[in-house]
Formats: structure tokens, C-alpha cells, sequence
């Protein structure tokens, strides 16, 4: 994975005392790593984004756009 390949980039620099670059190959590790998670939780539980930042499940945005239609008609 991309996250440990840039962590062990860091344990390097950390053995060569380059302690800025290691700090910020760390911190592209954790923040790969989260993005790594997050959409995979994302794929797992088949979430599609409702708003700005909310995330529903895709059944329930479905149900709720059917139900909404049935109105309209």
C-alpha cells in the first residue's frame, strides 16, 4: 500500500536525521492511510453522499427519492 511505502520512507529519513522530511512522509502515510479507510468503508457499506458531508445508505436515498416521486405524481 501507498501509506506504507511512505511510512517506511520515514523510518529512512529518521535513520539519516532528516527529521522534517520524515515528519512529512509520516504524515502522507497517516492521512493515505485514512483516505484508504474511509473509502473503503464507504464501498463496504454502499454509502453515496447526501449534503455537503453525510453519507446515507444508498437503499435508503433510493427509497426515499421513490417515495418522494409517488408524491409528485
Amino acid at each position: 500500500m501507498a501509506s506504507e511505502s511512505l511510512q517506511g520512507g520515514a523510518a529512512v529519513l529518521l535513520v539519516l536525521r532528516r527529521f522534517e522530511a520524515a515528519f512529512l512522509f509520516g504524515v502522507l502515510g497517516a492521512a493515505a492511510w485514512f483516505v484508504n479507510v474511509r473509502a473503503s468503508l464507504i464501498r463496504k457499506h454502499d454509502l453515496v453522499k447526501v449534503g455537503g458531508r453525510n453519507y446515507r445508505p444508498r437503499r435508503e436515498v433510493e427509497k426515499e427519492e421513490a417515495a418522494a416521486e409517488e408524491e409528485e405524481e
